[in-house]
């Protein structure tokens, strides 16, 4: 089996969901963020002091290595489709769009301190983010699964479903 990749907004439940999404289907977890921070010695909001680019620098760099392991669920940063260069990479991958009302992103992103790109008016900024974003999502995208307010389990299910569905299983 390939990897499995998750990309949505921030708050669309990519490590939740991915975590939940591994052990059920019996795969490794590789969350892109940790990856990065374990490999750089910095936290995220550390590395985006020295400029989006540098943390997008980092991200490419463990995307690449990351998926050249195999039979993985990889639960990628929000802005892993702003690059030219990732989305290329996700080219011919398995991955999962994980589509998320802007509203339900937003509120499950104001649960966290750690999204340097939302400081401050976090549903304006992710609306923006959204709008940017959106069609790059589409564009990487294998499969597209809504997930919204139901309990994780049930969203990891849809995945599940999903892929399978995809893969012939």
């Amino acid at each position: 089996m390939t990897s499995i990749v998750l990309v949505g907004l921030p708050g669309s439940g990519k490590t939740k969901l991915g975590r939940i999404v591994a052990r059920e289907m019996g795969l490794d977890f590789i969350d892109l963020d940790q990856k990065i921070e374990d490999a750089s010695g910095h936290t995220i909001p550390q590395l985006f002091q020295h400029g989006e680019a540098h943390f997008r620098d980092w991200e490419a760099r463990v995307l690449r290595e990351s998926l050249e392991e195999r039979d993985a669920v990889i639960s990628t940063g929000g802005g892993i489709v702003e690059r030219e260069e990732n989305r290329d990479l996700l080219a011919g991958e398995l991955v999962v769009f994980l589509d998320v009302a802007v509203e339900e992103a937003t509120r499950r992103a104001q649960r966290s301190s750690h999204r340097p790109l939302l400081a401050g008016g976090v549903e304006e900024k992710m609306r923006a983010l959204a709008s940017r974003r959106t069609p790059w999502y589409n564009q990487v995208a294998t499969l597209v699964v809504k997930v919204d307010q139901r309990p994780a389990k049930e969203n990891a299910k849809r995945v599940i479903e999903a892929v399978k569905q995809r893969i012939g299983e």
